[in-house]
């Protein structure tokens, strides 16, 4: 499968090492770090995904559970609509948190698409 990572901070960098042998990352976007490396990969403006071939285009982010992330998601997920991707190719990384000990834990896994509705709801579309 091939996957388009949008987020390059420590949440894309975190997916992007977990991936197994089955994932194809062909490419990483984020609307603050073009230009940058992330994980050996050159980081595109958003826009350039079209010219990108990709199966899904997973989501990034640092903190689900933090409301200011949870906005972004939405806007993200709207950028993405704007730009003509399909909402069955738009997924958002499993959520997961690291303890103090280094263990990680997962809070909630995403295996669906997802919409932003007005009003901030989230709505499966598989």
């Amino acid at each position: 499968m091939k996957v388009a990572v949008f987020g390059a901070g420590e949440y894309g960098h975190k997916y992007i090492e977990r991936m197994g042998k089955d994932v194809e990352i062909t490419c990483v976007a984020d609307n603050y770090r073009q230009g940058e490396l992330c994980m050996g990969y050159r980081v595109i403006m958003p826009s350039k995904l079209m010219n990108v071939e990709f199966d899904e285009c997973v989501i990034c982010l640092n903190d689900y559970t933090n409301l200011k992330a949870y906005d972004a998601m939405g806007e993200i997920i709207l950028q993405l609509q704007e730009l003509g991707i399909p909402d069955k190719k738009i997924k958002l990384q499993n959520v997961w948190y690291e303890e103090d000990d280094g263990r990680v834990c997962f809070l909630k896994e995403f295996s669906k698409s997802v919409v932003w509705q007005n009003g901030g709801a989230l709505r499966n579309v598989e």
